[in-house]
């Protein structure tokens, strides 16, 4: 099971980085509503640079190549128990994110008209809080 797991969180990043690098190379699909927004003017609250887009590139398959190394699919010398803190770190992070900031972002955000928070509440918030759950499935499973 932890195998299964280790694939299916690995093609989730793999997948969002590959988004992201379609966005540091011109592509707008989707990206009106993956950025939230202010409640009265609808803008977004920020925008993005290509620098930082690319970085959260690194950042998602960098952590699917941390999830595929603590599962054994290939070996480094990195000790087993940095894995294991660096998959809890994930965990954290993602479940930071599903319950948000309280106001745009995560599940109990208080800004909703908007055309982030539908995407957010229906497919961002949880499925943050499914990697949440699974990552920390794995942390403490092997």
């Amino acid at each position: 099971m932890p195998d299964f797991i280790s694939l299916i969180l690995t093609a989730i990043f793999l997948f969002l980085g590959c988004i992201h690098l379609y966005w540091v190379f011109g592509g707008n699909w989707g990206s009106d509503s993956v950025v939230p927004q202010l409640e009265l003017e609808g803008r977004p609250a920020f925008i993005p640079g290509v620098g930082i887009t690319f970085l959260m590139v690194l950042i998602f398959w960098s952590i699917a190549a941390l999830i595929l190394a603590f599962s054994g699919f290939f070996q480094t010398p990195i000790e087993r128990k940095i894995y294991r803190w660096c998959i809890a770190a994930v965990s954290a992070i993602f479940f930071l994110r599903a319950f948000g900031d309280f106001r745009y972002v995560g599940f109990f955000k208080k800004v909703r008209g908007t055309k982030f928070a539908y995407w957010d509440t229906r497919v961002y918030s949880p499925l943050c809080l499914l990697i949440g759950i699974l990552t920390f499935y794995l942390a403490i499973t092997q």
